[in-house]
């Protein structure tokens, strides 16, 4: 969210600085899974980045519900060093806020290991349902913290159990054609 706390009007600049690294998962050398270097293009329509890895169909796309004034293919916003051999793409939003106005700018990231139309839906399933996904994902994490309580003279302690459930929750991994677990 970004707030004017200010008495008079704010206008800015934000840039949402992506950096893709497309590759295979831990091991995934051995099965033949080689990561080649990620290619970025933005698309004027929907004012979205899509990427995808050269040689793979492995793809992720990002952006927001609201339209770009620029984007950046290639840029480098940060010192940030990846492992694999991805790229950066920006999108750039001007902002002008009244004094005392506040606006939310959300953004969505989707991938999809096998088409760049099925990362589009995924994207666009989101922006139309985030608020339904958000009130979805509240009552699950309540349901999460209401399942087993510990409580002990030390705060940390029972937080330290809170967080460590929430942790485990965010390793479940429910993969098309392989089953649900947790990931290494």
């Amino acid at each position: 969210m970004f707030e004017n706390e200010s008495e008079s009007e704010l206008s800015a600049t934000f840039t949402f600085d992506g950096k893709v690294d497309l590759r295979p998962v831990w091991l995934g050398a051995r099965t033949g899974m080689i990561d080649a270097p990620d290619e970025v293009s933005f698309n004027e329509d929907n004012g979205l980045v899509a990427a995808k890895d050269r040689d793979n169909e492995w793809y992720v796309v990002y952006g927001s519900s609201t339209s770009p004034n620029g984007q950046s293919l290639g840029a480098v916003g940060c010192d940030f060093e990846r492992t694999g051999q991805g790229t950066n793409a920006g999108l750039k939003y001007s902002l002008k806020l009244s004094a005392g106005e506040s606006s939310v700018l959300q953004f969505v990231i989707a991938g999809y290991d096998k088409s760049k139309e099925e990362a589009l839906n995924r994207h666009s399933n989101v922006l139309k349902n985030i608020d339904g996904m958000i009130e979805q994902k509240g009552k699950h994490y309540q349901q999460i913290n209401t399942t087993a309580l510990l409580k002990t003279p030390s705060g940390q302690i029972d937080q330290a159990f809170q967080w460590n459930k929430y942790n485990t929750d965010w390793l479940i991994n429910d993969v098309e054609g392989l089953g649900r677990g947790i990931t290494a």
